[in-house]
């Protein structure tokens, strides 16, 4: 499938609204100087794509709102936006590729822990993705590991890093980009501004969402 400059490659991911490709360039010389400005050399594309008829009014508000903070977000722990796109079926989402996929997948690879210095440092750069949200002013709301992507740059295949690949990985060695993605829930808020509005994940939720009470952007 092509949308633009776009190839659909194969699926990497899904959900209940959508379905998430790797993706190819056709034609670097049409890159539009937005989405290039945004890309980084040697990484991938990924694409989102949400079937309209699957999406209520709501889900699309919650849409709109995560292609708006993406767009005024830029920073290397947070999922970096490149494009959106809308036909008269589909919208697709445009951003960077994590060949490693999602943190729980690793961890599940990993045997159900971590060893203490890989721990550590994965940590270490979600606590600076947490602090660049904070000083924007920007909500997550839905930290979880499913939402915490992870990419291996020492990783040489064309798609995701093999399960081979992060079983035996180590921190000593190799390097690890840690990506907090999936904003459908992020929102920016103003630092006196407090809100009340009942979102996220249940079991991850935070005791101020989960009990209806009014919170700002240190909910996360």
């Amino acid at each position: 499938k092509t949308v633009d400059n776009f190839v659909l490659c194969n699926v990497i991911g899904g959900g209940a609204y959508g379905t998430v490709y790797l993706c190819k360039m056709k034609s670097d010389d049409k890159i539009e100087p937005s989405t290039r400005e945004r890309m980084r050399k040697d990484r991938k594309v990924a694409c989102k794509m949400l079937t309209l008829r699957k999406i209520n009014k709501t889900i699309r508000r919650y849409l709109l709102q995560e292609i708006e903070v993406m767009m005024s977000l830029r920073q290397e722990r947070i999922l970096n936006f490149l494009e959106a796109k809308k036909t008269s079926n589909n919208i697709y989402i445009f951003f960077e590729f994590c060949n490693g996929g999602d943190l729980r997948r690793l961890l599940e690879l990993k045997g159900g822990k971590f060893d203490e210095k890989l721990a550590k440092e994965i940590i270490r750069q979600i606590a600076e993705g947490l602090v660049y949200l904070d000083q924007n002013k920007v909500m997550h709301r839905d930290l979880k590991l499913d939402n915490i992507l992870i990419h291996f740059p020492d990783y040489k295949g064309e798609d995701s890093a093999s399960d081979e690949y992060l079983k035996d990985f180590d921190i000593e060695s190799d390097n690890i980009e840690v990506v907090i993605g999936d904003l459908g829930f992020a929102k920016a808020l103003d630092a006196k501004d407090m809100t009340k509005s009942y979102c996220g994940t249940p079991l991850n939720m935070a005791p101020e969402i989960m009990n209806g009470k009014y919170y700002n952007t240190k909910v996360d």
